[in-house]
């Protein structure tokens, strides 16, 4: 018998968001036409401190801010948090596409609720959505048992599908005439979505694998964003036993490993893609396992034309890929969630008789010491101090205080900052700058996520409270993105006001030569794009500092980087991390980028 139920959608909502992150817990959103009418009943839960409700610049910051504040704190505290956004129509959902795709991309748990119209006005197909979200749900006042279609949207963000395991993103979208209505519902008992058990298929897979090694087999994994952190350290230790594997931390990777300190662990991209390069050749096996949402040729590597010809390749994904590499076949790869193969894998390979081949031998790495001195000196020639130079330098300084040192004297960051960076050039390539004790402490952002959307990110991040304040690296190739993402963060620092921030903007003016920027990431361009129009008369650090207003400390600008202005960045630098002072502080570098950093 099909029932009405007493209580509102809007509060049946509410309270499953409760029963999932707890009570008091943050929601996150942007007002419209489409979802005002859930208005009074939030604000009833709000007023009740049941709910709080963060309202955002835009609706990617919003989703940014609620993904990262759920990822930070079930990294954190090992919980199975959900991030939650309310959005409208129209132009409202657009804006969503954007984060959402950042989100989908980087396995992290978000369930985005839109508003639908009754009438045209705003109106847009659910449609549009589905290419950035594993699901995508649509409710009315017809719809019966809406409560669990809940459910299922909250699983599939923590579990994935059948065919898409893993956490992601999930849309919602909601008649705005059911917010403050009444539902129907049965009293049946729907089951939740069943996942398969994989367990005959990756036993078989594993046995097959395993049968085609030998003593001398040189083993490479390379490691997608599906793969856990938990499942991606016990792979580490596996090579630390095994020498004959070598991880392979790919640009897809979404958790942070410092791979200068580890015999047989490598990042791919401009600090070790040379290396990366000469291992494929003597490799007999490569495991690629758990790589992202699609194939995407622009930042994923198709191996094989690296490898020997009698070398095999096997693939672990979590689904199936419209766009496949070339040496994908149905003898080669396996689709099922990578965390369930990663114990299985390792629990047989612990069984097989010792190798005698090793991979400690094939190439010499400098310390992550050396690596930024190297940097450093490298980028200061001509009486030019280039962007990558500042913020090698800035590292470098910060290194030198005795606390972010071990007592074998390798720099280790042991404070409690969070260190972010965007995915342009000038931010990217200094990663490998970056080494801290703390695995939650650095955030590496997919290539989904805009220049800028760190602002946001940084936001999510701070009102776990698992942080003391952050330092950002910036480029200025987003510098449209930047405003509004920065009211968000200002608004954090409005509600905490001992919080202390530091953002290096680089304004290198990349896109004035983007076939220099082309080569300078990936060795190779495709470019005959050289312009100098395109950031005229903009100067993104005014801009930036008039967004973030008061909660500014100080700001300071540097446009002729010489070597001469070395020991002032020092000094500033080491003056700020001693006294840490509350709010943001701003140092703003424009000059040339530099070239692209390579271990020799």
């Amino acid at each position: 018998m099909i029932k009405r139920s007493p209580n509102k959608f809007m509060s049946m909502l509410l309270n499953k968001i409760i029963q999932c992150n707890g009570e008091g817990s943050n929601i996150y959103g942007l007002t419209g036409a489409a979802w005002y009418q859930a208005d009074q009943v939030l604000q009833n839960y709000i007023n009740n401190n049941k709910i709080n409700y963060i309202h955002s610049s835009n609706e990617s910051s919003a989703i940014y801010q609620a993904s990262y504040e759920a990822y930070s704190y079930n990294l954190k505290n090992n919980k199975s948090r959900i991030g939650f956004t309310f959005v409208t129509a129209g132009p409202g959902t657009t804006m969503a596409l954007t984060a959402l795709g950042s989100g989908l991309n980087e396995s992290i748990p978000m369930v985005c609720f839109f508003g639908v119209p009754v009438i045209n006005f705003q109106y847009i197909d659910i449609n549009v959505s589905r290419a950035v979200c594993k699901y995508v749900f649509y409710i009315d006042n017809k719809t019966i048992n809406p409560q669990k279609i809940i459910d299922k949207a909250f699983q599939i963000a923590l579990k994935g599908t059948n065919n898409n395991r893993g956490m992601g993103t999930v849309g919602v979208f909601v008649l705005d005439s059911l917010w403050n209505s009444q539902f129907l519902y049965t009293d049946y008992l729907y089951p939740l979505i069943t996942y398969p058990e994989h367990r005959l298929t990756i036993h078989r897979t594993t046995i097959n694998i395993l049968r085609t090694l030998s003593p001398s087999s040189k083993i490479i994994i390379r490691i997608g964003e599906r793969v856990s952190i938990e499942n991606l350290y016990k792979l580490i230790e596996l090579s630390k036993i095994y020498t004959n594997i070598y991880i392979h931390l790919t640009l897809h990777t979404s958790h942070y490993v410092n791979s200068f300190d580890m015999t047989n662990v490598g990042i791919e991209g401009p600090t070790e893609n040379i290396y990366m390069n000469a291992h494929y050749q003597y490799a007999t096996h490569v495991l690629d396992i758990g790589q992202g949402i699609e194939y995407n040729s622009f930042v994923y590597t198709d191996v094989k034309p690296l490898m020997s010809s009698k070398s095999r390749l096997f693939y672990i994904y979590n689904t199936p890929l419209k766009y496949k590499p070339s040496s994908m076949n149905k003898f080669n790869t396996l689709y099922v969630n990578p965390n369930d193969f990663i114990p299985t894998f390792i629990k047989y390979f612990k069984n097989l008789k010792p190798f005698t081949s090793e991979w400690t031998n094939d190439s010499t790495k400098l310390s992550f010491y050396n690596n930024i001195l190297t940097a450093y000196q490298n980028q200061t020639t001509n009486d030019i101090c280039t962007q990558l130079s500042v913020i090698a330098n800035l590292m470098y300084t910060i290194y030198s205080f005795p606390n972010n040192r071990t007592t074998d004297n390798i720099p280790l960051l042991d404070d409690n900052i969070l260190y972010v960076s965007d995915i342009g050039l000038t931010a990217f390539i200094p990663q490998s700058f970056i080494h801290t004790k703390n695995t939650i402490s650095k955030v590496l952002l997919s290539e989904f996520s805009p220049i800028g959307c760190t602002l946001a990110c940084t936001a999510g991040f701070l009102r776990t409270s698992n942080y003391d304040g952050f330092i950002s690296i910036n480029g200025d190739g987003g510098f449209m993105n930047v405003p509004g993402y920065a009211i968000d963060l200002k608004n954090v620092f409005k509600d905490n006001p001992s919080l202390y921030g530091l953002i290096i903007l680089c304004n290198d003016k990349t896109y004035t030569n983007v076939e220099y920027a082309e080569y300078s990431l990936f060795n190779q361009t495709t470019s005959i794009s050289k312009t100098d129009y395109l950031q005229s008369g903009i100067n993104i650090g005014h801009i930036l500092r008039e967004m973030l207003g008061d909660v500014v400390t100080d700001y300071v600008e540097y446009s002729n980087l010489t070597l001469s202005t070395i020991s002032t960045i020092q000094s500033y630098i080491h003056t700020w991390y001693t006294t840490k002072p509350s709010g943001i502080t701003i140092i703003h570098n424009i000059g040339p980028n530099g070239y692209p950093i390579y271990i020799n």
